[in-house]
């Protein structure tokens, strides 16, 4: 699993955090589910997006609207008995 984020301030009122992760799925895997949380500097949670995943599926991509500071963005992909099967997180810094 690779998680990429990309800020877009070029509008200052409504700036953009965009997180897309590449998802190498094993063949024999059945509906995952995908949620991408968002966290605060202070660890106070701002926000999440969950989505399922179609067994070829490779690319999940979501965008908050964020004001500037610092963020934890993180991952986690489950399956049906809810069973984590990877999760990660990533710092990003808005300006």
């Amino acid at each position: 699993m690779d998680v990429h984020t990309e800020v877009d301030s070029s509008d200052p009122a409504t700036v953009k955090l965009t997180v897309t992760a590449s998802i190498q799925l094993l063949p024999k895997s059945g509906h995952l589910t995908a949620v991408v949380a968002l966290f605060d500097h202070d660890g106070s949670f701002v926000g999440a997006n969950q989505g399922g995943l179609d067994p070829r599926a490779l690319l999940l991509k979501t965008t908050f609207h964020v004001k500037a500071g610092s963020y934890r963005v993180r991952l986690v992909i489950h399956d049906e008995q809810a069973q984590i099967l990877e999760a990660q997180n990533q710092g990003v810094s808005v300006r």
